[in-house]
């Protein structure tokens, strides 16, 4: 039981700051399923031009 609710929290936290889902103010999913904070996301976009999940590498295009 305890590994299940490890893998639930995981799967519900942000990548990028390691807040969860409770504690991020504007949570987002990205198209593969990832949560993260708006501003994590909007942050690694700006910094790295493309948008890729940390967790599973997807790529997903941006929209201008």
């Amino acid at each position: 039981m305890a590994a299940k609710t490890k893998e639930l929290v995981e799967a519900l936290e942000c990548a990028y700051c390691f807040g969860t889902e409770m504690e991020m103010t504007q949570p987002r999913r990205l198209p593969c399923g990832h949560v993260y904070c708006l501003k994590c996301i909007e942050d690694d976009v700006a910094a790295n031009k493309i948008m890729q999940c940390p967790k599973c590498r997807q790529v997903d295009a941006i929209a201008d």
